[in-house]
């Protein structure tokens, strides 16, 4: 289970969204009891990409990278 802030990344390529599985972001909106999440997804050069703050992402297709320590 994700929870707000935690740092995530794809487990596949979104070429659509303009999103690559490397690429990280941070669940900013945890929905249907943690089943879908809103991520913001930032690229190479730490630029956010929009069209994932219009997206969302079932649990299975993100990976868990880490909790963002900064955020109480």
């Amino acid at each position: 289970m994700f929870t707000l802030h935690d740092v995530v990344k794809l487990k596949h390529d979104r070429p659509d969204l303009g999103i690559q599985s490397s690429f990280i972001g941070a669940v900013i909106d945890v929905l249907d009891g943690g089943g879908i999440f809103t991520v913001e997804f930032i690229d190479e050069n730490g630029d956010t990409i929009d069209t994932s703050l219009y997206t969302y992402f079932k649990y299975d297709e993100l990976e868990f990278v880490s909790r963002n320590a900064g955020v109480r």
